[in-house]
């Protein structure tokens, strides 16, 4: 059992330290290299367990929380750093690509919203014209 419990403290760490480089604006390959994990490694420290993902999108019914637009796969954004688990669900909101971006960007939510329509209605092809 001691085992267990310290590898599960050696990967809320990791989870930690990702998060933190994350947020600096490192790439998952560039936190993979610093932390000596693959690249998709690093993505899975960053990214919330599947049961917490699937939970926090049920309770946004697929919608983004900040321009209410409905996503197909969005991001799990804490409110605010806490210490980077997930186990504080009013800590955490639904965000479509755009304003998720936003977040950490501050880009104007309208510019976002925009954003986000153009990338659920591309067809890949074809670039549309996006209006702000």
């Amino acid at each position: 059992m001691g085992r267990h419990k310290g590898h599960t403290d050696k990967t809320l760490k990791m989870r930690q330290a990702a998060h933190l480089l994350k947020l600096k604006g490192l790439t998952y390959a560039e936190i993979g290299k610093m932390l000596k994990v693959s690249r998709q490694r690093a993505q899975q420290l960053v990214r919330p367990p599947e049961e917490i993902y699937k939970l926090v999108q049920a309770i946004a019914e697929s919608k983004c929380q900040r321009c209410n637009i409905p996503i197909r796969s969005g991001h799990v954004h804490h409110k605010s750093y806490n210490d980077g688990s997930y186990s504080d669900l009013d800590e955490l909101v639904y965000l479509c690509v755009s304003c998720h971006a936003a977040c950490h960007t501050h880009v104007h939510p309208d510019a976002a919203k925009s954003l986000t329509r153009f990338w659920n209605n591309w067809n890949g092809k074809d670039i549309p014209t996006i209006k702000l």
